[in-house]
């Protein structure tokens, strides 16, 4: 993948609903998969792990920026949705 971050883990988790687009950082220590940032406490929400290299290369994906998943990669949009936030209508022409 382009401009691959070497400090991404394998394996993060989103929301098992349909419209996730967000992946979050993988809590280490819960006893089912959850993210690691505050969105693990939403009571509506069951989340599943999937493969960050394999979903960051599509520009609809995009890493949490809240603190305890990916703060820096707000910082980083290049290189982690080809310079593309979700809101830019997911990289489509």
């Amino acid at each position: 993948m382009t401009g691959e971050r070497s400090d991404l883990p394998e394996t993060g988790v989103v929301t098992c609903t349909g419209g996730a687009r967000r992946i979050h950082r993988l809590d280490e220590t819960a006893d089912e998969p959850a993210p690691a940032c505050k969105e693990a406490f939403r009571c509506d929400s069951e989340f599943r792990e999937v493969s960050l290299p394999s979903l960051l290369p599509f520009a609809s994906y995009s890493l949490c920026v809240q603190e305890g998943c990916f703060p820096s990669a707000e910082s980083n949009k290049t290189t982690t949705t080809g310079g593309l936030s979700p809101h830019d209508g997911g990289g489509r022409a």
